[in-house]
């Protein structure tokens, strides 16, 4: 092993996934009510994933929920497949509509 990036052990790259989740929730009537189906989702996605999950935008709408997402993978197609994984729960949660979600791996 060199310690030179590109051999032995410095050979693997993890990966970072980061998704921008926009989505309404049709049945929150308060912040109250939407804060509780985010930290549902906050719980669900470090528990399953180890992912961080964080409210990003809509912190005042009682609506519309905005969540930044972000996980360490071991490489690209693990990345790609916990973000498809996160992307199907989602869009089957039925609190949920009006889903867009941009990712991105790193």
């Amino acid at each position: 092993r060199t310690g030179q990036p590109g051999k032995g052990i410095f050979a693997k790259i993890m990966r970072i996934a980061a998704l921008s989740i926009t989505a309404y929730v049709a049945e929150s009537n308060s912040l109250k009510d939407k804060r509780s189906v985010i930290k549902q989702w906050q719980a669900r996605l470090k528990r399953d994933y180890g992912a961080s999950v964080c409210e990003d935008d809509y912190q005042n709408h009682r609506k519309w929920m905005g969540l930044g997402v972000a996980l360490a993978c071991a490489d690209e197609t693990i990345a790609h497949q916990r973000i498809q994984k996160i992307e199907q729960i989602l869009y089957e949660d039925e609190r949920l509509s009006r889903l867009d979600i941009v990712e991105k791996i790193y």
